[in-house]
């Protein structure tokens, strides 16, 4: 059994690797290349979701059965390719398909990594300890990340291409930690092939579908703002080397959070824990277009992202337990994450043109829109 229990501390090295901690300086490199503008910058971000959307759902439904060690193998070389087009960027499109090919990595481990995880902590025998393990590994890596966050936009004065360049060294890591995990031989025997269309029927009904819409739409609007948090303090005078400093201070809450968070679900019921957030998350989108002060505005930024990203193994642990026990894991949890996407697609769009009238402005009403539609499937989720 030693040989899986080594999957879980190569995955905190694997899960490191995984984290583009060079996402607050995409924007501003982006319009650094000849003839871009700020209105593309929701253009090639909705093209990457698009990207997103299209292979969720089968990358997991492939990842159940061919292997989560292939899948994930696959998954960190398309995001080693996608640093490297970012080093080499020009123009546009090149920038463009290295954003598309860091969303498709990103969709490939999109509930392969908890799929594995989960079969990993079932060799061992401790299949429960799942939301306690994976909160902790998330926030102890988001510790980990800080360093290199704070020190990223730094390079910048050197070259602003060198941050990227560091981290084809760190995703080359990534991948060679991912070749010697210890691959999970999960059988789907003939008999039990499902189709996706039969899957999504086994789970209508249950909270599985309005927690994922709800967790989706919070995860969706919060990607969606994610490129604008950076170009909008730079807009009020925050310098280019302080903005590793929301990602930052953002990983650090993470880390303070995830430490206790999978305590929410001993203390509350899923419609008890999404009834604080259907009112926290609207919120934040509207206080941050009202508050002219930076470090309060950072402050505000870095504390709800840090419980958003905090959270987010929480809500796979909800959605693990309503497909009970099925061996179609990754394709569950993809599909979660293909909704997300979808959300992710549509507001990318939606925000590129709200902010191109005014940032703040474009928060304001992301926020009131959020909160209209969170009412919907909270209205729909039964008490468990």
């Amino acid at each position: 059994m030693s040989e899986y229990k080594d999957n879980l501390w190569k995955f905190f090295i694997y899960l490191f690797s995984s984290r583009r901690s060079f996402a607050p300086l995409l924007s501003i490199f982006f319009l650094t290349l000849p003839g871009t503008i700020p209105k593309q910058i929701g253009f090639y971000s909705g093209l990457g979701y698009l990207a997103s959307f299209l292979i969720e759902t089968p990358s997991g439904y492939f990842a159940d059965h061919f292997g989560y060690k292939k899948t994930l193998i696959l998954s960190k070389s398309l995001a080693f390719l996608s640093t490297f087009l970012f080093v080499i960027a020009n123009s546009f499109w090149t920038f463009t398909l290295g954003s598309v090919l860091m969303c498709l990595a990103r969709s490939l481990k999109g509930g392969t990594n908890e799929a594995f995880i989960n079969s990993t902590l079932t060799k061992l025998n401790r299949e429960n300890e799942f939301a306690k393990i994976m909160t902790k590994i998330s926030a102890n890596v988001s510790l980990l990340c800080l360093p290199l966050i704070l020190g990223l936009p730094f390079l910048t004065t050197i070259d602003i291409r060198l941050p990227f360049k560091v981290f084809l060294i760190v995703d080359l890591i990534g991948l060679l930690f991912v070749l010697s995990f210890k691959d999970i031989k999960q059988v789907i025997h003939h008999k039990e092939k499902l189709s996706i269309f039969k899957l999504i029927k086994r789970v209508k009904g249950s909270n599985f579908f309005p927690i994922a819409i709800f967790s989706g739409l919070i995860l969706g609007f919060t990607f969606a703002h994610g490129p604008f948090r950076a170009v909008y303090l730079e807009s009020l005078g925050l310098p280019i080397i302080f903005i590793g400093a929301v990602m930052s201070l953002s990983r650090f809450f993470w880390f303070l959070i995830g430490q206790k968070v999978h305590r929410i679900e001993d203390k509350f019921s899923v419609k008890q824990h999404f009834s604080i957030e259907l009112f926290l998350f609207p919120l934040y989108f509207i206080i941050i277009s009202f508050i002219p002060n930076i470090i309060i505005l950072i402050i505000i930024m870095a504390l709800v992202n840090g419980y958003m990203w905090s959270r987010n193994q929480l809500i796979n642990h909800y959605l693990l337990k309503e497909i009970k026990g099925s061996k179609y894991k990754a394709t569950y949890l993809s599909l979660y994450n293909q909704i997300t996407s979808v959300i992710q697609f549509s507001l990318s769009f939606i925000a590129g043109f709200l902010m191109s009238i005014s940032y703040k402005f474009g928060f304001l009403t992301l926020g009131i829109i959020l909160f209209i539609v969170l009412v919907i499937p909270f209205t729909f989720m039964k008490k468990h």
